[in-house]
């Protein structure tokens, strides 16, 4: 089983694997910031509590981003970034997660 700071994570299957790989290839620049060379997919609703490695739920985000998004919160990143924010309710909706604090 894999772990991240003491954390239990989920295994992924190989086409999981590889939509993410997919997912930041087709998206080479950080979709929140704009820097090139995107390095992460990052789950909006996370992997651990069942979202899928789809579209419609991953960001491409540079490493910066990727932490700001975990260490800030969803709805600060959200506020912070508003052209993503919209993609973010929607996919928090579309798992039934709430959308407000």
């Amino acid at each position: 089983m894999r772990t991240l700071r003491g954390k239990k994570l989920t295994s992924r299957t190989a086409a999981e694997t590889r939509a993410m790989r997919e997912y930041r290839e087709a998206h080479p620049v950080c979709e929140a910031c704009g820097m090139e060379n995107t390095r992460d997919a990052h789950h909006i609703v996370t992997e651990k509590t069942g979202g899928p490695a789809e579209e419609w739920n991953l960001l491409g985000l540079c490493a910066w981003c990727h932490q700001e998004i975990h260490s800030r919160g969803w709805l600060s990143f959200g506020k912070r970034y508003p052209h993503l924010e919209g993609k973010i309710v929607a996919a928090r909706i579309r798992m039934g997660r709430k959308t407000e604090k």
